[in-house]
């Protein structure tokens, strides 16, 4: 049996595989970044997704952390808005002044996933 895997899945498989390849790592991670960014237009305002969310829209749940990684390389915050993602847990950090501000709310430093939680399905249908 083969797999064929798309360019944005290759790029994720191989930054978790090997994060020493220099300018392979680099193209691959530039790829698979701009996959998670284009995902984070699609949230719209008063809505959340999780790390795990968006791993799986790209391919896999193994991504996640691949996922935090290019949040982290956000070169815009304000017009990427990585402060929409958060835990599996609805937990936030420094998120919760922006949440606020696009109209979630925040109890004991956690988001209502059952009311705030953005589906991708909603999009792709």
């Amino acid at each position: 049996m083969s797999i064929i895997k798309t360019d944005w899945q290759q790029s994720a498989f191989y930054f978790a595989l090997d994060r020493e390849r220099g300018l392979w790592y680099a193209s691959c991670m530039e790829t698979f970044t701009k996959q998670v960014l284009e995902l984070l237009l699609t949230i719209p305002r008063g809505k959340v997704v999780t790390y795990g969310q968006i791993a799986v829209a790209l391919g896999s749940i193994r991504y996640a952390r691949a996922v935090g990684y290019a949040l982290h390389r956000n070169p815009d915050g304000d017009k990427y808005p990585c402060f929409k993602v958060v835990n599996k847990d609805g937990g936030i950090d420094e998120q919760k002044r922006r949440l606020e501000a696009d109209g979630i709310e925040v109890v004991d430093d956690k988001v209502d996933l059952e009311k705030y939680r953005f589906d991708f399905v909603e999009i792709c249908h």
